[in-house]
């Protein structure tokens, strides 16, 4: 009889606890019919709705040394004409939050200032606007020292092997900044997870956060691990923030730097290093006077021609990570590069020599560039 009664209030529990997990997993449930659908129309009507604020400001474009958008704004979107060639350098906006790149890094700058304001004056101020009384803020504009043609060139020329490619002019402006592989900033929702997912890792902006192991062509290192802790790069912010620090690494007693690094050494190696280091947007901010010298060569040239000479590094494997192929070098024209490719020796030096260096040839002779120069 006991035992009867055990059971039957065993079973009484069960179903006033199986009665309350039912209840709330029917609340939320209740709860988006509720709203989502019974009063969907009022809520969408309500003057305090903020997805019924139209944007009060405008965030300034990102531009390329002429003048070219990299980062436009169409039909109230942050858009990005260049497409595949910029997009790990400038990153992207979604949902006008998340963004990263120079998307992210320049948002303070690009943006402008906005007074703080109650939600009651910012409705005021979005109907002021949307009736033409009150113009939308405007951020300013940021013009970088790209040259877009030689970027899509040089692109076109690393694909689809995946690596980077830094070249800078006598005076140390970055003209291109490739990145390889990449993504289209325009379709960035729709490939989201194809793009994660990818084991060559697009997001990934390789010339100045990529960091390889690259060793001088005798197999030494091209900083002892003493000299690079009292080293300063000239390339630790390049970038306008991004990255947020492009400092050399040990690991496991190997050197790992980032292209940009590399372009230091080439400059060094050329006896030509630029009084202000590099920089990335034609305003530079000022430096201090006081910078160590990157690491130079000493080794001749792997090849020299009238159109262009370079020297041949080490890129041998790290952990599981294969062998790859660097470079650095100055054209005729005195500017100055450097070349990661990410594949073995044999693929690397056919892709060197049939696409990437004849495209380096034609460095400073473009119209736009030579216009640029004489304008300096």
């Amino acid at each position: 009889m006991n035992d009867k009664l055990n059971i039957q209030e065993t079973q009484r529990r069960i179903r006033k606890v199986g009665g309350y997990h039912l209840l709330l997993f029917l609340l939320p449930i209740l709860s988006v019919l509720y709203y989502g659908w019974l009063k969907s129309a009022e809520l969408n009507t309500r003057p305090d709705n903020p997805h019924r604020i139209a944007p009060l400001n405008q965030r300034g474009k990102i531009l390329d040394r002429s003048g070219t958008p990299l980062v436009t704004v169409l039909e109230g979107e942050r858009a990005y004409p260049a497409g595949e060639c910029t997009g790990s350098l400038v990153g992207y906006e979604l949902r006008g939050r998340n963004q990263t790149g120079l998307e992210a890094a320049l948002q303070g700058e690009i943006s402008p200032p906005l007074p703080a304001v109650t939600l009651t004056q910012a409705l005021i101020q979005d109907r002021e606007v949307s009736a033409g009384k009150r113009s939308q803020l405007q951020g300013p504009d940021i013009r970088l020292t790209i040259d877009l043609k030689i970027q899509q060139q040089l692109f076109q020329a690393l694909s689809p092997f995946p690596g980077a490619i830094a070249l800078a002019d006598p005076q140390g402006d970055i003209i291109a900044a490739v990145s390889s592989p990449s993504f289209d900033p325009n379709k960035v929702r729709e490939n989201w997870q194809a793009l994660r997912s990818d084991p060559k890792s697009p997001f990934i902006e390789r010339v100045g956060s990529g960091f390889y192991p690259v060793l001088r062509p005798d197999g030494s290192p091209l900083l002892t691990q003493q000299e690079s802790k009292n080293h300063t790069w000239f390339s630790k912010d390049p970038f306008p923030n991004y990255p947020l620090a492009s400092e050399a690494a040990w690991i496991e007693g190997r050197l790992f730097i980032t292209p940009l690094m590399l372009l230091e050494s080439a400059f060094q190696t050329v006896d030509r290093v630029p009084r202000q280091g590099l920089s990335l947007r034609q305003e530079r901010k000022p430096v201090s006077s006081q910078r160590s010298v990157p690491p130079s060569l000493q080794e001749p040239a792997d090849s020299a021609s009238e159109s262009l000479r370079y020297w041949l590094l080490q890129g041998p494997p790290f952990r599981n990570s294969p062998s790859f192929l660097a470079v650095i070098g100055e054209t005729s024209e005195r500017y100055c590069f450097a070349i990661v490719v990410e594949v073995d020796s044999s693929q690397a030096q056919a892709q060197l020599v049939d696409k990437i260096l004849p495209a380096l040839e034609l460095v400073g002779r473009t119209q736009q560039v030579s216009e640029t120069g004489r304008g300096r």
